[in-house]
């Protein structure tokens, strides 16, 4: 089970760094980005990647929110139920 605090300090830092972004985005924008994030973080690796190419799926999201989107899944994903 993957905690936050078993990353190494520059995963912590990356993800504490987007963390921090998606706080400071305005909350129409969390409230789209949330449910997507919290789908990237339970699909295995393979699953997210094909998710995060998909145009419609990009096509809904800044660059800069992609970005976030896979370092927070990537790095600290949710456990598998």
């Amino acid at each position: 089970l993957s905690t936050f605090n078993s990353l190494p300090p520059e995963k912590q830092a990356l993800v504490s760094r987007q963390m921090q972004a998606f706080n400071n985005l305005p909350e129409a924008r969390r409230n789209v980005i949330a449910p997507a994030l919290q789908r990237l973080r339970r699909l295995p690796d393979e699953e997210r990647q094909a998710l995060l190419n998909r145009e419609p799926f990009k096509s809904r999201f800044s660059p800069s929110e992609l970005q976030m989107m896979t370092d927070i899944s990537q790095n600290y994903p949710l456990p598998a139920r």
